[in-house]
């Protein structure tokens, strides 16, 4: 069973260091700040000004860019510990009554932390469905080609590709040869096994991934981030299983195609016009 550490390389977080850095980029985001501002969207109760999302969003995207869960995490936190900063020494210019300050503070620091578990989220998702979907292709074709190839080629007794004697090609069915609606009733059944399985064992690996995750949230936090990971997992899942029929018809489509038509031939004679 994956893990996040086998998934993500790297050390833990290291807080000394993060607490030292925090200055650091306080400092740079203070500078990217004078840029234009960006109004945050309405966070439920109020709107935020001075905010500059495209600070927010940069830092975001340095931690996608890392290999380990801890300095993705690392990355993200300075991100937001840096722009809320920031904020602060723009909002106490903006903001002329000191409660209005204080209840938009509030909400920055809620959504801010929203937007940090939907991300932290997707992104382990999306890089554990990665490997399942190139995982499932590779057993897909592997289905269609090789643990199947009596479908497609004439087989010695061992089961061995038979090739032509003159041409060096492999021997393939040909049209006729083999009940076509058969072998591809066959093939189908065994390819939406294969997607099922793969569609399973996704769930198992990110049933394992949760309780892993939880250990990077606040307690606090967790009955909100279950909800997020619990959504964001729902379309995770249905994602997966539209990839799994796409590949499941195209496999569909090239074993047909195969067995249509001498495409040894055709590639062939394609391959000495390209030449010409």
């Amino acid at each position: 069973m994956q893990s996040l550490k086998k998934l993500f390389r790297g050390g833990f977080l290291n807080k000394t260091a993060l607490n030292r850095a925090v200055s650091v980029l306080v400092l740079c985001t203070m500078v990217l700040g004078q840029i234009s501002a960006i109004p945050l969207p309405d966070t439920g109760n109020s709107k935020l000004l001075g905010f500059n999302k495209d600070v927010f969003d940069y830092h975001f995207s340095r931690a996608d860019r890392e290999s380990s869960l801890e300095q993705w995490i690392e990355k993200a936190r300075l991100g937001l510990i840096a722009a809320e900063s920031a904020w602060e020494k723009n909002a106490l210019e903006l903001y002329s009554d000191r409660d209005e300050f204080l209840a938009a503070r509030e909400n920055l620091l809620e959504w801010g932390e929203k937007e940090f578990q939907e991300r932290l989220t997707k992104c382990v998702l999306m890089k554990f469905l990665d490997d399942e979907i190139a995982n499932l292709q590779f057993k897909s074709n592997d289905i269609a080609v090789n643990q199947n190839s009596q479908f497609l080629f004439h087989l010695d007794q061992d089961g061995n590709i038979l090739y032509d004697e003159v041409t060096g090609d492999p021997l393939a069915i040909r049209p006729g040869e083999r009940d076509l609606q058969t072998d591809r009733e066959y093939l189908k059944e065994k390819l939406n096994e294969s997607g099922e399985n793969s569609i399973t064992n996704y769930s198992n690996v990110i049933e394992n991934v949760f309780p892993q995750l939880l250990t990077y949230i606040d307690e606090k936090d967790r009955p909100g981030f279950a909800q997020i990971f619990a959504n964001e997992t729902k379309n995770a899942m249905q994602y997966l299983r539209r990839e799994s029929a796409q590949i499941r018809v195209r496999e569909e489509s090239i074993f047909v195609a195969r067995r249509s038509g001498d495409i040894w031939s055709l590639r062939k004679k394609s391959d000495k016009e390209a030449a010409a």
